[in-house]
């Protein structure tokens, strides 16, 4: 939640609506070390100054992200009900990359993407005192309130603006050409009434920040020595290590004798084909393990990453 207190469901900031950001680690399953943090957000549609505050807090969210989850990469989704001239973009921007601006150039008139349902003929309202709600400011510009941003992490761990030499892994790209806004009905109908925004990214491969706190899958071939720091699941240290199958990306328990990988065992999985791609999950930095006991109904824990059935309970293990 945008609020002074993120965790609390239903909190927002003064003077705001209650508005949110979401928020996933993708992983590719081909196994090549792909990954990017992807972030969708909505910022207040009628306080600026609430606007701008949301914006800061989800640039510093963002970052906090990235080390937890060992990602150079971000990718920004946001209908930021507000233009590309105005705070909530300009402060992405100083950090990331506005994926329409470095495909095409700056936006031109009659860009906009908010269209009341009318499509092309809609005619922007513009930036200003929304009539009749004396204490709600209206920013319906003649550009963009939807976007598509990126960023990379450098080697000093900062969001970096654009491609980096010295970083840990080369930056995302835009595929030229590839980014539009889309105005065309469906089945003749408009499907939103805001017009969507296109592009094609391209993502490094290895973009995992092996240096950051946080956690990696590192593989763990059957045989070979198992990763230094994996991590035991259970309290106790004994028994197996956290690992997955990759191609199903399934989690697991890791076997080992002697520090050597025996097998996976995966729910549903022959030890035979789930052993065949393993993946041993290994903490960075100073980073430490949780297990916390959870039911259906409970909210995800911040930070989970892997979960086990022991007996009739389910147990979430968190990297803080």
């Amino acid at each position: 939640m945008f609020s002074k207190t993120p965790s609390t469901i239903g909190s927002f900031y003064s003077n705001a609506y209650k508005m949110i950001s979401t928020w996933a680690v993708f992983v590719s399953r081909a196994g090549d070390g792909r990954r990017f943090l992807g972030v969708a957000t909505h910022l207040d549609p009628y306080n600026p100054s609430v606007r701008e505050t949301q914006a800061k807090q989800l640039r510093d969210t963002v970052h906090v992200l990235l080390q937890m989850y060992s990602c150079t990469q971000v990718v920004l989704l946001g209908d930021l009900n507000s233009g590309a001239d105005e705070a909530p973009h300009q402060i992405f921007e100083a950090r990331w990359v506005d994926a329409y601006k470095s495909d095409h150039g700056e936006y031109g008139p009659h860009s906009f993407t908010f269209h009341d349902w009318q499509g092309p003929a809609y005619i922007p309202e513009g930036i200003g005192p929304r009539p009749s709600h004396p204490n709600q400011t209206l920013s319906d510009p003649d550009s963009p309130v939807d976007f598509i941003m990126f960023g990379s992490v450098d080697a000093r761990g900062l969001l970096s603006v654009g491609p980096i030499s010295a970083g840990p892994s080369p930056a995302i790209t835009v595929q030229q050409g590839s980014t539009l806004v889309d105005k065309s009905k469906y089945l003749g109908v408009w499907p939103s009434d805001h017009y969507p925004v296109v592009a094609d990214l391209q993502l490094p491969v290895s973009s995992y920040w092996p240096d950051a706190p946080g956690y990696a899958w590192e593989s763990a071939p059957k045989g070979t020595p198992l990763p230094l720091h994996s991590i035991p699941s259970g309290e106790t240290g004994k028994g197996g290590f956290v690992g997955r199958h990759i191609s199903s990306g399934c989690a697991g328990e890791i076997s080992a004798k002697k520090g050597l990988v025996e097998w996976l065992h995966v729910q549903g999985y022959k030890e035979g084909g789930s052993s065949s791609e393993i993946e041993a999950l290994v903490l960075r930095g100073e980073t430490k393990k949780r297990w916390i006991s959870v039911k259906s109904g409970d909210r995800v824990p911040l930070g989970a990453v892997f979960w086990f059935f022991l007996g009739s309970t389910r147990r979430i293990g968190t990297c803080t």
